[in-house]
Parts: C-alpha cells; structure tokens; sequence
C-alpha cells in the first residue's frame, strides 16, 4: 500500500485561507477595490495610504484601496467584497487591496480567504514574492524570508509562478512561495514591498483537523463560514486517510522550506512548547504595558517613603514602553497616577538592572525628603511627570553604587513650586 506523510503542522493560532474556482481569466473576475468592514475583534486601524492618518476600523465601514489595514495581537477582522468573497484578517497583520487589479498585498500576517465557487483568484504579492493563487479556501501567510505559505482547507487550491510552473493543492496540503536568491534572476531588482521574482516550495500534506480547531480565523467571528461543511468533510477525509494507513503522523511540525523539494522540521511538541512561552512572555509584556497606560490616566495615588509600599498593580519589575507619551524612555519602576515622594529612603534595588528605571506618574510631587537607594553604578533613574511640584523646602537624595549614574528629572507640560534641592551622590 502506497503511504504518504502527514506532517502534523503547527501552524499560528490565528490562520486563514483563499478564493474560487479558476475563472476563465483574471480580467473577467472583479477587481478588489474596496470591501466592507463586517467584523472587528480588538484592535484593529485603517490607515490612510497618502496622509498615514490611521483610526480604529469600524463595522459597516468601507475599506478602500490603495489604504491599509492593521490588526493587533488577538485581533481580527473580517472583509466582504462585492463579488460575495469573505476575507478574514489575523493578528498582527499589514493588509491592503491594489486598486483596479486582483492583488492582495500582504506585508506580514495571515489571511483566510473564501470565495462562492466560480468567483476568480488573484495576486499574492509580499515583501519579497510574487504569485498567483486560486482556491475555495485557503490561508496565506508571511513567512520570515519574505514569502508566504498556502494551505488549503477545502476544495482544490493552486499556485502559479512566474516561471509558468504550477503547484496543484488538495484539502490538508501546502506550499512554500520562495523568494528568489539574489543573483538567480536576471530582471531588475524589486523595491522591497513590491514583491519580486519567486520560486516553487515543496508541496506537503498537514494536519488539517488540528490547523481547523485551533483557527481564530475559521472559529473566531459571529458568522461561521460559508464552507463550514466542506471543511468538515475534508477533515473527516483526511482523518479517513489517516486510519487507513494512506497518511502516516509523523509528530513534527513544518518549520520552513529550503528549496522546491527540501524543507525543514523540528519536533512538533517541542514546537508547541516554545510557541505557548513566547505568547506568554509576550502576554506579560503586552499587559504590563497597558497596565501602565491605565495607571498614568488614573487618579490612583502612590506615596514612596519610610514604611510605604506601593500595591504591585503599580510596580514594574520589567522594562515597559514610554508610559508618557513625550517621554523617550522605556523603563522599570513604580508608574502611577499620581506619585507623592514623601521623607524616607525608597529602595530601587528590586528592578530590571538593564534598564532605566523610572518613578513615573500623570502627576509626580516632591513633598519631603526623599532618599532613593540601591541602583548601581552606571544605572540610570528618570523621575517623570505630566505635571510636576515640590513643596518649600523638599529635596531628593540619589545614590548610585559607584561612577556613572545618572538622574534626569522631567516635566511634561509645566513645573510648579519652589527650588528643589538635587542631591546626585556616586
């Protein structure tokens, strides 16, 4: 019995595919110059091509070429064109129509895309490849040399080349769009953005049921997909296969492709495991930034003294984005909405030494004597406020262990009050 590998692929948890069947020509398909704007999920902007002016995108809005669109991390949105295609758009992605032709450029990101049969493909175009694409639907995403990957998830898929070669798609198989080495061409370079020449990936079978369920793009949205059945039922012919011994699971995830036979995979657990950490260091990070965001336009106050600990919603042990707009720092500290710096000696040991550390606030007041220990040589301390005020007579002692330190007190509209006493001790 003939058998082929499944490979069992870990795709991003956010994915997509592609539209229609293969019309008669391209220029008899409707071209892809504006869309409707029939679903948001979190953060999601249009910006305007000419003026860059961007605005969070709005259900019922008109999507228009040549402008962008730009999802979040978890976020997502969803387009219908006039000729009935849906186009879902995952997170983190940079998405826009070119005007009067069937091109989709995608900067970075995944999009899925369905289209009602008889409806015509279209124009893949990324940083660094070019290529045709038709299919019911599919799901296309950058990859980091600048290409995309194809997969189909139901009805027959195919992508063609600039070189007139072509990969035909089953449901559970994808491809690679490479860019091409340079020096393996012989037309002008391409600006990066404008796609480029490209060349065939390897063609390989994934895992179609585990791509399905943990899809945001196929289960994240109010209305499911017009193809729902036909993926099912392309699951379940795959799972068929599976059983049967027609398609082996070999417990390893695609990671890339090197050429157009050869490509690359790493143990699909250990895949997995490395993807939930990353998402959640970036979690961790991504929170605590709009946690500080949320603290700065609060009305919460921290007092820093003797015997005064600040709650843990307001201490930053890790390096966050310029919590204040006009300040260029990142920095780990305690951010507030308003900071009181009272008498007594606040300890500064406990942050990121890596970074600037900073004791941040909408409003920051010095209103006694404050002593800021533990920083090290070298550390850098930005006292920073909105709105800044001392009281007659308060004062600020920093120590540094050793040559080097530096301290930078900022205001960001106006400073009020009488002298202060800076006292900046190596």
């Amino acid at each position: 019995m003939k058998k082929s590998f499944c490979i069992m692929a870990l795709l991003a948890a956010s994915t997509g595919g592609f539209w229609g069947a293969e019309p008669k020509s391209l220029e008899d398909s409707l071209n892809f110059s504006q869309a409707t704007i029939s679903e948001v999920v979190n953060n999601v902007e249009v910006v305007n091509a000419g003026t860059l002016k961007f605005w969070p995108a709005r259900v019922k809005e008109v999507f228009r070429a040549p402008d962008l669109l730009k999802t979040g991390r978890k976020s997502r949105a969803q387009l219908l064109l006039t000729d009935g295609t849906v186009v879902r758009v995952g997170s983190n992605a940079v998405f826009s129509f070119e005007a009067h032709t069937r091109t989709i450029r995608l900067k970075s990101g995944t999009v899925l895309f369905h289209s009602p049969t008889g409806k015509g493909g279209g124009t893949i175009v990324t940083n660094s490849a070019t290529a045709s694409v038709i299919g019911t639907t599919i799901l296309v995403t950058t990859t980091n040399n600048g290409g995309f990957k194809m997969s189909v998830l139901e009805g027959v898929g195919s992508v063609s080349f600039p070189d007139g070669k072509t990969s035909r798609l089953q449901p559970g198989q994808m491809t690679f769009v490479m860019p091409k080495p340079e020096g393996d061409e012989e037309s002008p370079e391409e600006e990066e953005g404008d796609g480029g020449s490209s060349e065939q990936g390897p063609v390989l079978n994934f895992d179609l049921a585990t791509l399905v369920s943990e899809s945001a793009l196929v289960n994240g949205f109010s209305t499911p997909l017009a193809s729902m059945d036909r993926i099912a039922s392309a699951v379940g012919a795959q799972t068929a296969q599976i059983a049967q011994g027609k398609l082996q699971e070999t417990g390893l995830a695609i990671v890339g492709a090197l050429d157009a036979k050869n490509f690359a995979v790493a143990d699909a657990a250990s895949v997995r495991q490395q993807s939930v950490a990353a998402d959640m260091a970036l979690t961790i990070a991504q929170d605590g930034q709009m946690r500080a965001e949320a603290n700065v336009s609060s009305g919460d106050t921290v007092h820093l003294g003797d015997g005064v600990t600040p709650g843990n919603q307001f201490i930053f042990e890790d390096a966050v984005n310029n919590p204040l707009d006009w300040l260029d720092e990142d920095v780990a500290g305690v951010i507030a909405g308003n900071v009181v710096l009272d008498d007594g000696t606040f300890d500064l040991g406990r942050f990121d030494g890596d970074a600037t550390v900073g004791v941040v606030g909408g409003n920051l007041e010095f209103a006694g004597n404050t002593i800021f220990s533990g920083l090290e040589a070298a550390d850098k301390l930005v006292l920073a406020g909105n709105t800044v005020s001392n009281l007659a007579g308060a004062s600020v002692n920093v120590t540094f262990g050793g040559a080097g330190g530096e301290l930078v007190i900022s205001s960001g509209t106006e400073w009020t009050g009488s002298q202060l006493t800076v006292t900046n001790q190596s």
